[in-house]
């Protein structure tokens, strides 16, 4: 089951910063890069809350 139907996957980063979320995967494979990296760190439901307001911007800031 997935939190979010089109969310597929999430591309994490490397070394010190491998806690960063960059970018998501749907179901076929299509990325789209974060406006800005989310620490996936803490408290879940706070990263989570946070994870949903950058994919917004991100969407958006593509739209544009």
């Amino acid at each position: 089951m997935s939190i979010f139907d089109s969310v597929a996957k999430v591309q994490f980063g490397t070394g010190a910063k491998k806690s960063n979320i960059l970018a998501l995967f749907d179901k076929t494979g299509e990325k789209v890069e974060l406006s800005q990296a989310v620490v996936a760190q803490g408290n879940i439901e706070d990263w989570l809350n946070k994870l949903i307001a950058v994919m917004q911007v991100s969407l958006k800031d593509i739209a544009r």
